[in-house]
C-alpha cells in the first residue's frame, strides 16, 4: 500500500501504536525503518509471500503496516492455530517468510532463522533456497476464510482492494489524525486489520490490547489511553449495554462501530438512548471478500433507518439479484478471487469488481441496504422453507441464541434454561413448526470464534 508510505512521512513523529499491556509504541517513523530492517532479512526484497501470526502487540502490528507497505504479500494468520493447521497452510502455500512468536523452540525444515529487529518476542524463519516464482507486484494480502477451522480458502487483496476501501472507511467515518483507536479485535480478522489500516491512513493512532471485554482491565485501558474509538462485534455490545455507557464514565470515548453480525433492533434502540450527544454509532456491512467495508450507517444521523446498515461507501453500488434476492456489490474493493494454493496466486483478477455476497437484502427508497439472511441459511422442514436468521433475531428479543439445522431438524442453543418454554411457544405460534422438529440445547456459553463472532460450524459439530 503505497499510500501508507506517504503517511510516514507526514506524520513522521507522530506514535502510530500503543501496546496497551507492555506500553511499547513505534511512531510513524518506526515503522518506515522497520520496513527497511525487514526487506534485507528476506530472500529478495519484493515479491514474497509472508505469513504473520499475528498478534495484537506493538511490534506484530507495526510489522504488519510496514508489509502492507512493501512490494510483498502478506498472510495474516491465527497466532493460536494448531500446529498441525499452520503446517497445512505452510506446505501448501510454501511461503518464503514466516515471522512468528511461535517459532523460539521450532525449527522449520528449509528455513533460516532470525530475531526480528524490534522483538525479542518474534522470529522471522526466511527459505533457505527461493525457488519460488515472485509474487504478483498488485497482490498485497491473502487473509482466512474461515478462522482457525483450517479451511483451505483464502480471500486474495490487492493494493488496490485495499487501498480504496481504507481510504472510504476514512471518509465515511470521518477518522482524523487526533483520533485514537482501541484495537482490541485480532488483526488476522478482517474487522480488525480494517480498524489499524485505516486509521493508519489517516495519521491516528491505534491502541493496541489482547484484553478481553469481560476483563476490568479492557475498560481501563480504553480510559487510560484516552481511546475515542470502539469498534465492536454484537456481543461486545450486548455487553455493553449491560454496564451502560455513563455508568463506564470514559468521557474520550465518542464513537462506536459494530460489524460482523446482526445488532438487533432493541440493542440498537437501547445503544441510541444511552448515547449523548456527541457520540457516533457506526452500524457496518462488510465481508472479508469486499476489502472489508460495503456499507456504513451513522445511526445518530439515521435513527429512522433502525436495522438497516447504511449505503455503500465510497463509489461502491449495490443491485439485488431479481431471482433470490441475493446483495451484489459492485465496486474497486472487490477481491481479486480465492486462493487454495499457491498457484493460485499467481491469477489475475477473476470477479471484475462483482462480488455475489451471499447475502439477501433490499434496498429502499433512498437507497439504504437492509439484510434479511444468508442464501444458506435456510432451513427445509416438512416441506417448507425457513429463514434460520429470521428465527434467530425473532427469538434473540427473548435470549441471546443460535439457530442451526441438522437431519431436518431446527436446533437453538442457548445458555440461559429457564426461557426454553417461551422460545417453544414462539416457535409454535409465530412459524407453526412441530415440537419433534425441534431440538433446545442447553449450553454454558455460546460457541464463539476468536473474533466473538458466533461459530455455527462448531454448533453444528456439536450437536
Amino acid at each position: 500500500m503505497k499510500c501508507l508510505n506517504r503517511v510516514y512521512q507526514e506524520h513522521a513523529s507522530k506514535i502510530a501504536i500503543i501496546d496497551a499491556e507492555t506500553e511499547d509504541r513505534i511512531s510513524y517513523t518506526g515503522i518506515a525503518a522497520l520496513k527497511e530492517a525487514l526487506l534485507r532479512l528476506f530472500p529478495q526484497p519484493h515479491g514474497n509471500l509472508i505469513f504473520l501470526q499475528a498478534t495484537n502487540s506493538c511490534f506484530s502490528a507495526a510489522t504488519a503496516l510496514a508489509l502492507l507497505s512493501s512490494n510483498n504479500t502478506i498472510c495474516l494468520l491465527d497466532p493460536s492455530l494448531e500446529s498441525e493447521i499452520f503446517e497445512k497452510y505452510r506446505s501448501t502455500f510454501s511461503p518464503d517468510v514466516i515471522i512468528s512468536d511461535q517459532l523460539t523452540n521450532t525449527p522449520i525444515v528449509g528455513y533460516n532463522r532470525k530475531p526480528h529487529p524490534n522483538s525479542q518476542k518474534l522470529y522471522i524463519c526466511s527459505i533457505k533456497e527461493n525457488t519460488q516464482r515472485k509474487i504478483p507486484a498488485q497482490l498485497r494480502a491473502i487473509l482466512p476464510t474461515s478462522g482457525s477451522t483450517g479451511s483451505m480458502k483464502f480471500v486474495k487483496l490487492s493494493e488496490e482492494n485495499l487501498s480504496v476501501n481504507s481510504q472510504d472507511i476514512c471518509n465515511s467515518m470521518q477518522i482524523s489524525a487526533t483520533d485514537r483507536a482501541y484495537a482490541h479485535l485480532p488483526l488476522h480478522y478482517s474487522y480488525g486489520l480494517s480498524v489499524l489500516i485505516s486509521h493508519a491512513l489517516a495519521g491516528a493512532t491505534s491502541v493496541v490490547t489482547s484484553s478481553s471485554i469481560i476483563e476490568k482491565r479492557f475498560w481501563r485501558e480504553i480510559k487510560d489511553y484516552n481511546c475515542n474509538y470502539f469498534p465492536g462485534v454484537p456481543f461486545h455490545f450486548e455487553i455493553l449495554l449491560k454496564f451502560g455507557i455513563k455508568r463506564l464514565n470514559i468521557p474520550s470515548l465518542n464513537r462506536f462501530s459494530v460489524a460482523g453480525g446482526a445488532l438487533g433492533e432493541k440493542d440498537q434502540e437501547q445503544l441510541l438512548e444511552q448515547l449523548s450527544d456527541d457520540m457516533d454509532l457506526y452500524v457496518l456491512y462488510g465481508q472479508t471478500e469486499a476489502s472489508p467495508r460495503i456499507t456504513t450507517l451513522n445511526l445518530k444521523d439515521h435513527a429512522n433507518k433502525l436495522g438497516s446498515v447504511g449505503r455503500p461507501i465510497g463509489a461502491g453500488r449495490i443491485t439485488i439479484n431479481s431471482d433470490y434476492g441475493e446483495i451484489i456489490l459492485i465496486g474497486s474493493n472487490v477481491m481479486m478471487g480465492y486462493a487454495s494454493r499457491r498457484e493460485d496466486l499467481y491469477k489475475p483478477d477473476e470477479m471484475q469488481s462483482r462480488l455475489a455476497t451471499g447475502d439477501i437484502g433490499y434496498l429502499d427508497d433512498e437507497g439504504f441496504l437492509y439484510i434479511t439472511g444468508r442464501l444458506k441459511r435456510f432451513a427445509k422442514l416438512y416441506g417448507l422453507r425457513f429463514n434460520m436468521d429470521d428465527i434467530q433475531t425473532r427469538l434473540s428479543f427473548i435470549c441471546p441464541c443460535m439457530v442451526v439445522e441438522k437431519e431436518n431438524t431446527l436446533h437453538v442453543a442457548i445458555d440461559r434454561h429457564e426461557m426454553i418454554d417461551q422460545l417453544k411457544l414462539e416457535i409454535t405460534e409465530v412459524y407453526k413448526i412441530p415440537g419433534q422438529q425441534v431440538k433446545f440445547h442447553q449450553l454454558n456459553q455460546l460457541p464463539r470464534l476468536s473474533s466473538d463472532k458466533l461459530d455455527y460450524q462448531a454448533l453444528s459439530e456439536m450437536i
